[in-house]
């Protein structure tokens, strides 16, 4: 088959292949299978070209989006959204078209993104990452001792718990992160984030992905923390909270929705480099 053009993005060191095909006619849902079936080998980082998952840009159902985003993860299942992955796409798509404010639909629903400042490589993008709810009571596991995980739904689902040794959280996430998210109170498996308060006030975390692992950065992980914190009375929801995970930081905006909360995320997204693959 032909080559396929990709670009390698990532945000915050979470990474993706990222593929443009708005302007293909074929039926989506084969050529997300397509894609399905090859993710685990053109993600591997040493007989592939290395991601976390891959991002598709398909034409929107959306009349109000620009562009459609689905996202594949690197064991091939297909999570309903993704923060990082969303400001790579939103900064794809400022490159393309020139426009900095804009709407990407997502299998979570349409979320509207400005893209702040963009060069070529880098860019800062602002996400309103829509309503984020807390769904139900706290977890607590026999295999985990003295934590509870707080289920907080950002468009997908996340288990989040704190934990007062900082130093700890790589090894807690580690032992424990593939067993919570493969309980059976999560029907749809879980991305699970064990987080704790920093000194200063900001909020730290490491991230179990469903369906990729251990990673360096979640966008919607990150906003998972920070709601599950304000609705525990750790942080203040009147300005926005730093969230630290292994790449770097991410800056969520809370407002009192309801029951829940409105969710803004601003971070950075990163174009690495352009390539061409044939993959049968």
């Amino acid at each position: 088959m032909p080559g396929r053009r990709f670009c390698k993005v990532e945000g915050l060191a979470n990474d993706f292949v990222l593929v443009d095909g708005r302007w293909e006619t074929d039926d989506e849902s084969e050529r997300v299978a397509w894609w399905q079936r090859r993710a685990e080998r053109l993600c591997h980082r040493r007989r592939g070209i290395g991601a976390d998952g891959i991002l598709l840009v398909v034409s929107p159902g959306d009349p109000a989006a620009l562009a459609r985003m689905v996202v594949i993860n690197r064991d091939g299942s297909r999570p309903e959204m993704c923060g990082n992955g969303i400001r790579c796409v939103a900064h794809h798509l400022a490159m393309d078209t020139a426009r900095t404010t804009f709407s990407v639909e997502t299998d979570a629903g349409s979320r509207a993104c400005t893209v702040v400042t963009s060069d070529d490589e880098v860019a800062e993008v602002a996400v309103d990452m829509g309503p984020a709810t807390l769904d139900g009571g706290l977890q607590t596991f026999s295999y985990a001792p003295g934590l509870a995980f707080r289920s907080v739904d950002v468009g997908n689902p996340h288990a989040v718990t704190f934990v007062d040794d900082v130093p700890s959280l790589l090894t807690t996430a580690q032992a424990l992160g593939l067993r919570v998210s493969t309980q059976a109170c999560y029907p749809r498996g879980t991305n699970v984030e064990f987080a704790a308060v920093r000194p200063d006030g900001t909020l730290t975390a490491q991230v179990w992905e469903r369906g990729v692992g251990l990673t360096q950065a979640c966008g919607t992980g990150a906003c998972a923390v920070a709601v599950a914190a304000a609705q525990a009375g750790l942080v203040p929801t009147d300005r926005a909270v730093s969230v630290h995970l292994p790449g770097g930081a991410l800056s969520i905006e809370l407002t009192t929705a309801g029951e829940g909360f409105a969710v803004r995320m601003t971070g950075p997204a990163r174009r690495v480099f352009q390539g061409e693959f044939t993959a049968s």
